[in-house]
């Protein structure tokens, strides 16, 4: 976004390259960019989810010159988040054992020594509570998939690596909803009405998976070949969305 705020602002000042009508258009667009970007500053999913990108941390606010009570701002949101939420206790419950359990990149879990696995010596919600200090007394990292980092870090953080993983993917817009919405109107038209809404969460699933080649179009050309009209009524369930 501000690199974007700041190619229009350059443009827009740069008269001779295009005509009035482009420059008044790209002021405007500037403006009511700028009306939105700067909501940000009362999201707290905009600064939880910047603190948890290992490119930026609490140092993309310091790149951005921000005063320290902006910078502690940010510092206390996460914190207060992650203690109410995230803290070992409200992920894995009161007992040890549930820790070694369900942290399967740890040395103990991954040992066949039976001393490793003794619940006194696994880790304590004291020592799993340090994670967030942990991780943003640790430099930025570059990393291409954030989401790829975090899921190769659930040894080193295992609760925190949870709340990125729900932060950082939030879709950024509603575009994808408004479309699958709109897409809802394409499946069910006025001429066809009665399919139930199973069959409509399938029919809109496959579509969309389709596309990204997540199915093999063969499997689903090979069901639309399929005659059942005189076969005997389906067991209820058969159109079920199964993980």
């Amino acid at each position: 976004m501000d690199h974007i705020n700041k190619v229009l602002a350059f443009i827009s000042e740069s008269l001779y390259r295009f005509s009035m009508a482009i420059h008044a258009a790209l002021a405007i667009g500037k403006k009511v960019m700028n009306k939105y970007y700067n909501k940000t500053d009362h999201s707290e999913v905009y600064w939880i989810a910047m603190v948890l990108h290992p490119c930026h941390k609490l140092e993309y606010f310091k790149a951005q010159k921000l005063d320290d009570s902006w910078i502690q701002a940010a510092h206390d949101i996460i914190w207060e988040e992650y203690e109410h939420s995230y803290k070992l206790d409200n992920i894995l419950g009161d007992d040890d054992d549930d820790v070694a359990a369900n942290n399967e990149h740890s040395v103990s879990s991954m040992s066949t020594n039976i001393f490793d696995n003794l619940p006194d010596l696994s880790p304590t919600s004291s020592e799993l509570s340090d994670e967030l200090d942990r991780y943003l007394a640790s430099d930025v990292e570059g990393a291409k998939d954030m989401l790829m980092w975090w899921y190769e870090k659930l040894g080193v953080y295992p609760c925190l690596s949870r709340m990125a993983h729900d932060y950082l993917t939030i879709p950024a817009t509603t575009l994808d909803v408004e479309h699958t919405f709109s897409q809802g109107c394409l499946v069910l038209p006025h001429v066809r009405n009665r399919l139930n809404f199973q069959l409509t969460h399938a029919l809109m699933c496959v579509s969309a998976w389709s596309l990204l080649s997540l199915i093999d179009n063969s499997v689903i050309k090979a069901a639309l070949e399929v005659d059942i009209t005189d076969k005997e009524e389906l067991a209820d369930g058969w159109d079920a969305i199964l993980h």
